[in-house]
Formats: C-alpha cells, structure tokens, sequence
C-alpha cells in the first residue's frame, strides 16, 4: 500500500471515528437510545419514544442531524479510499474491488434516507407515520447491515494473509488459466 493510501485512510478514518465519537456524545442522555429510535417498525412505539425524549431530548436529537450529514460524507469517503486500487481490496479484481466501493456510500444514501424520513416526522409533515417509520427502520437496518458487510469484508481482506491463504487474484488468475 502506498504513503498516500495509507495517509488518505488514515485521516479519514480518524475524521470518521471523531465525528462518530461526537454524535455520540450529542446523544448520549437520550433514553431510549438512538438505535432504539432507528430500528423502530411501529409508528406507535416510534411516537412513544419520542414521548420519552420530550422536547429536550427531542431537542437533542434533532441538533444530531447536521453533524450527521458530514459523518455520512466522511464514512462514504473512507470505504471508497479503502477500495482504492492500491489498498486493502487490491487483492480483488477491478470489478468486485470497484462493486465493494460503493458499499459504504450506498450505506450513507440508506442513512440520508432514514434521516430525512424521521426529520419528515418530527416536523409535523406525517399523520402519525404510516409508512414513514417503517421506511425509515427498513433504511436504518439496510444501512447498519451494509456498514457491517464492509467491515466484516475488511477484516477478511486484512486477516486472509495471516491464516495462509493465497491472494484471491492469484487464485482467481490461476483458475482462469486452467481448462476444464
């Protein structure tokens, strides 16, 4: 892996760490907690929760978002450095290397999805919620899963040398030359 690889996922990821860090702390005292909120199918627990916060903690979650939107940009900015040509995917053919790319940016267009339907409901926009916080738990769950996906595959690509195997280029290279 290159300097500037190495320099480019290094800064991102801190940026990402910090900023996952700060919304953390932004949203620390809220009970429930924000996954309870984010994983959420029922439109009557939805409410119910919200309920909990008050407007204080209503309050609270609402000033979550903008730093949210940057935390999305700088996640999906990562998982596309990490993809680069020279880094830890690059064991991988172009085509699977390129398709692991968009996986952290598909997982942020899931999050501003998410985002916008429950900003959606908090402003009054709904009739309760119908299939707005479902839409929304549905967004959150194909996010955290794809986020989840990316790592557990970046762990795979850091950790496959360790346990012996042979790089998945050579393997696919040394299939490819063989007849059937």
């Amino acid at each position: 892996m290159g300097r500037k690889y190495s320099m480019r996922v290094l800064i991102l990821g801190l940026a990402t760490l910090v900023s996952q860090i700060n919304l953390g702390w932004i949203v620390r005292g809220l009970h429930p907690n924000i996954l309870e909120v984010q994983f959420t199918f029922s439109a009557e627990r939805f409410w119910a929760i919200v309920d909990a916060w008050g407007p204080v903690g209503t309050a609270i979650y609402l000033s979550h978002f903008p730093w949210d939107w940057i935390h999305i940009l700088l996640y999906a900015m990562l998982g596309i450095a990490i993809c680069r040509r020279n880094g830890l995917f690059s064991r991988l053919p172009d085509v699977p290397r390129r398709l692991w790319a968009l996986v952290l940016p598909l997982a942020g267009l899931m999050d501003m999805l998410e985002n916008a339907a429950q900003l959606y409901l908090l402003a009054g926009a709904s009739n309760g919620g119908g299939f707005v916080v479902p839409a929304s738990a549905l967004c959150s769950t194909l996010k955290w899963s794809l986020v989840l996906a990316f790592f557990g595959a970046c762990l795979w690509m850091w950790l496959a040398p360790l346990n012996g195997q042979a790089s998945v280029r050579a393997g696919a290279t040394a299939r490819a030359g063989t007849q059937r």
